[in-house]
């Protein structure tokens, strides 16, 4: 009969031997993402169709408190609103896409998928 040879594909147990740390930024593997917007189509038709209701809500109560708080000559204080205004639609803008990444990458891979059976 022949013997046969067990082959182990455990590492060594030896404390010696441990694993070398990732010391650069080089040695890391590539972030997964590499264009954000996958579907231009769903992807931009969702984020304007988002900051649209949002630009809708942030002028309602843009005039509501520009008229009941401030007087029309403190011209400052209603550029800091309509600032801040724009960077929060602008940051919402950038959620969205993000976020939308997510479903329309899911839904391009799989449509590729399918175009390949």
């Amino acid at each position: 009969m022949r013997e046969t040879e067990v082959i182990t594909t455990e590492p060594a147990r030896d404390a010696a031997v441990q694993p070398e740390p990732r010391s650069s930024s080089s040695q890391r593997a590539p972030r997964g993402r590499r264009q954000m917007i996958v579907n231009p189509r769903y992807q931009l038709g969702l984020s304007f169709s988002i900051v649209a209701l949002a630009l809708f809500l942030l002028a309602a109560l843009n005039i509501t408190v520009l008229m009941s708080y401030f007087d029309w000559w403190e011209q400052t204080d209603a550029l800091l609103l309509m600032v801040a205004s724009f960077f929060f639609l602008a940051g919402l803008f950038g959620i969205v896409i993000r976020s939308s990444h997510r479903t329309a990458g899911a839904a391009y891979n799989l449509t590729r998928c399918l175009g390949r059976v």
